[in-house]
């Protein structure tokens, strides 16, 4: 894809330049308008509602899941790395989930992503709003610069194309994730700096190539990260077939060159997190073989599968209703994994494009559309990318690649709108674009019904709730189409952005929930349960049921005890050893609920097979449970009731826990000598990287017992005094290729600037 000529350009209305820039900062801090008055960009309601808060969810708020992981997951991990950093050392391991975790390891730890510096200056509650803030303006800029840049478009268009992304339901909706937020602000990011590289294939802008690439990677989230490398490679192949068919093989060299060799220099800059997380995900609980039964399960999960057709969320998520309303009707769908939506405005300005629109770019971007839209939707091409695109299996959520489908319905959308003028004043391509416009409206409307009324039949509650969700869409719908048509003939295309502006926002605003500070994990409950805890003794906290509806009488779900530093011998983690769920099944039954195989929670559902010898191995001091789960524990006679922290109840294990490490520091250990019978075990997870040491000094190998989890010892080793610490080499290696990427690229910054300077 090529701008437009310069003649060209020039010829085509332009206004204040500065305007458009203010109005793509401006529109996050309206969606976010709360952040900017104090309140926290963290759903503390989820948090509170779990004990020993044990708070009831607001009438007016159903149970999200992903929405959820903002304080089960991304506030403790933030919080964590804050924490560590600030007392200088880079958080390689984790000691407060699952017995000890890597840390790093995780990629949406995201330690080593530049911009989460935000996370280790501010306070944590705070800095989720700024990183929010500034992620979303930099989605919307990026979008902006390739659309003027790459596609020629006007300030008017591109800034209609960088809005539309920006407040796109999939974007807002995965806002409060912030590792999958950053990530996806940096898909146009990367595509404007590939573009950049191909426009004039040199060493500075390889170097720029690569810069984006390895932030894209650090950011945090690699399926939305493949995506955007995905991207990026097909646009970049397009320009060279189109260089190649036109004579230019040395200018196709060229640009190949300067891809590869950027790209190549991205994945070098972010090797330091690239190599554990592959490390990590080559030991993962999850399967690694393709098999049918998981490609089906994705297929279930499509927009047209077991719980579709839900194709209308490609286009507006109002007859599905609101979690943040309470008005959520899909369990056990949610919202941000099936929602496409971009704005009715948006999709008939698209459709204009199409009709009426000239170039070849169009057409490129209606096969980004096309081919995201056919996965999402699980049709059989989804099937052929699981056997074939190599990771493409390895990734959950068919329908989460709506990413590249919200972008490039954006820049289309930013097309159409440049299209107008021309539509205006000759009578065919206005014929075209309103027909087009009528028949987008009418596709839109047809498939939000085809869905809606899927919903009906599955859903009994469904029709007092939907009946004000389709009268609100169908307003929209009207009020979209009809504007575009009536700016076909008289209106300023700068109030069709606002029209764009304007609609994504009453649909996304409220829709991420905010808290003041003081509600975010209040500290006073929690700290009777800290102070309960004897010695170096780890706790459990048990729930009654998780389901898609929430869980019932939930004591501190996995990683909430990071915040508070307390051991937990539980975690909720994208990528584990495979061991370590193995383990903790051996001494908890079940280690997940059913819905989320990412969540190890012991005894989870009715305590079935939790076992008071496998707790005490696992150095189980304290147990912290709702009343009516603490009786159960009681006729089980596995613990006694000790003290209560706020509504929850503190229990004692009958049989006494076994020693665990000390720590000294997330990544060292301090291990005194195990009891004289029984496996020489250090009860600490085994990860490849522990380094352990005697008093001399000496190295004493480890190996990984398979009953726990955790690490062996030699048998003449039994009786020592052991120190440890997590030095893996994944990381001291990644990280020298960092900086040595790191350095070329200043390098090569530095000296192409300069030479491209003299005189």
């Amino acid at each position: 894809m090529k701008g437009r000529a310069p003649e060209e350009a020039a010829a085509l209305p332009t206004g204040p330049r500065w305007a458009p820039i203010a109005v793509l900062i401006a529109l996050p801090c309206a969606l976010l308008a709360p952040v900017l008055t104090g309140q926290c960009l963290v759903p503390a309601d989820y948090q509170r509602t779990l004990l020993p808060w044990g708070e009831p969810l607001p009438e007016d708020l159903s149970w999200n899941a992903l929405m959820a992981d903002a304080v089960l997951q991304y506030y403790p991990w933030r919080h964590f790395a804050r924490e560590s950093l600030g007392e200088g050392e880079v958080p390689l391991w984790n000691p407060h989930q699952l017995c000890g975790m890597p840390f790093l390891a995780n990629g949406q730890s995201a330690v080593l992503y530049p911009p989460n510096i935000i996370f280790w200056l501010l306070p944590t509650k705070l800095a989720f709003g700024i990183g929010a803030l500034s992620h979303l303006m930099a989605a919307g800029l990026f979008t902006y610069g390739f659309a003027r840049r790459a596609l020629g478009l006007t300030l008017s268009g591109a800034c209609l194309a960088g809005a539309a992304y920006q407040l796109s339901g999939f974007v807002v909706s995965w806002t409060p994730m912030t590792a999958a937020m950053n990530t996806m602000a940096w898909i146009p990011g990367l595509l404007l700096a590939t573009y950049w590289a191909l426009e004039s294939p040199r060493l500075s802008r390889a170097c720029a190539l690569g810069l984006a690439t390895g932030l894209t990677v650090l950011a945090g989230h690699f399926q939305f990260t493949y995506y955007a490398l995905l991207l990026a490679l097909a646009y970049g192949a397009v320009v060279v077939v189109t260089q190649v068919r036109g004579g230019q093989a040395t200018q196709a060299r060229r640009s190949t060159g300067v891809v590869a060799g950027g790209m190549g220099l991205g994945l070098l800059l972010s090797a330091g997190q690239l190599l554990p997380t592959l490390e990590l995900a080559g030991v993962n609980h999850r399967p690694a073989e393709k098999s049918g039964e998981a490609l089906q399960f994705a297929l279930d999960w499509s927009l047209m599968g077991e719980f579709g057709p839900l194709v209308g969320g490609l286009f507006s998520m109002a007859p599905f209703g609101n979690p943040s309303r309470g008005t959520w009707v899909l369990y056990p769908q949610n919202y941000a994994e099936i929602c496409g939506m971009v704005g009715v405005a948006t999709v008939a300005l698209a459709a204009v494009a199409l009709a009426a629109g000239r170039g070849r770019d169009r057409w490129l971007l209606l096969g980004v559309a096309a081919f995201a839209a056919l996965v999402a939707l699980g049709t059989p091409l989804a099937s052929l990318l699981y056997w074939v695109l190599p990771g493409f299996s390895r990734f959950a959520g068919l329908p989460r690649i709506l990413c590249l489908w919200s972008l490039a319905m954006a820049l289309l959308g930013g097309m159409g709108l440049d299209v107008l003028p021309a539509a205006r004043s000759d009578p065919g391509l206005r014929k075209k674009a309103m027909v087009a416009a009528g028949i987008a409206g009418t596709v839109m409307a047809a498939a939000v019904a085809w869905s809606a009324l899927s919903v009906f039949d599955s859903v009994p509650v469904a029709r007092d709730i939907l009946t004000p969700d389709l009268m609100t869409f169908g307003l929209i719908l009207a009020v979209g189409v009809v504007g575009v048509l009536a700016c076909l003939r008289t209106a300023d295309r700068r109030i069709l952005v606002a029209v764009v502006a304007g609609e994504l926002l009453l649909m996304g605003f409220g829709y991420n929930l905010t808290s003041p500070p003081a509600e975010v994990f209040a500290e006073p409950p929690v700290a009777q349960v800290r102070a309960a805890v004897p010695g170096e003794g780890r706790v459990l906290t048990l729930t009654a049921e998780w389901g898609f509806l929430g869980p019932e009488e939930a004591a501190l779900p996995p990683n909430t005890g990071t915040v508070f530093a307390l051991r937990d011998v539980q975690g909720y983690d994208s990528l584990m050893p495979r061991w370590a769920k193995h383990g903790s099944a051996n001494a908890g039954g079940p280690p997940s609920p059913a819905i989320n195989g990412n969540m190890v929670l012991m005894g989870e559902p009715r305590l079935e097979g939790l076992d008071p010898l496998g707790l005490a191995e696992r150095g189980v001091a304290l147990l912290v449970a709702g009343p009516e789960t603490a009786e159960a524990l009681q006729r089980l006679g596995i613990c006694v009731p000790v003290g209560r922290a706020g509504r929850a109840v503190l229990l004692a294990p009958h049989i006494a826990p076994l020693p665990v490490p000390r720590h000294d520091g997330p990544n060292r250990l301090l291990i005194a000598p195990g009891p004289p019978d029984g496996p020489p075990l250090i009860r600490e997870t085994y990860a490849r990287g522990w380094r352990i040491r005697d008093e001399a000094g000496r190295s004493v190998p480890v190996t990984i017992d398979e009953e726990t989890g955790f690490m062996r010892l030699p048998e003449e080793a039994r009786d020592a005094r052991l120190t440890g610490s997590y030095e893996p080499a994944s990381f001291g290696v990644g990280l020298f290729l960092s900086l040595i990427a790191l350095a070329f690229i200043s390098a090569g910054l530095i000296v192409d600037g300069a030479r491209r300077g003299r005189p």
